[in-house]
């Protein structure tokens, strides 16, 4: 999986936005007032991961990649439903980014 400085810069973006995005699974549910974010859970899934990987001889490099990466549909969906105003906000700031930036480029040829 190779991007380009724009793509990378763009999906860290996103990802980065993951700290604020509560796991919307456990508020309808249970109906919870806080819950833990994307990135909160990504984290720990990672961590137990890294240390049940190592001491069940997993492939634990596998094991982090699914881990780190297995809640983006959550994240994107919410995107893409108009759930999440944070991530809209993230996506459009970074498509005008990459707009401008074009932009600039044309003028300068």
């Amino acid at each position: 999986m190779w991007l380009d400085l724009d793509q990378l810069v763009q999906f860290w973006e996103f990802a980065a936005r993951l700290k604020a995005e509560p796991r919307r699974g456990w508020l309808k549910k249970l109906r919870l007032q806080r819950t833990e974010s994307v990135a909160d859970h990504s984290f720990a899934l990672s961590l137990l991961c890294l240390f049940e990987g190592e001491r069940r001889s997993y492939n634990v490099e596998r094991l982090l990649k699914l881990a780190l990466l297995h809640d983006l549909e959550e994240a994107i969906f919410a995107l893409s439903t108009g759930e999440s105003a944070s991530l809209q906000r993230t996506m459009v700031g970074a498509r005008e980014r990459k707009q401008q930036g074009s932009t600039a480029s044309s003028r300068t040829r």
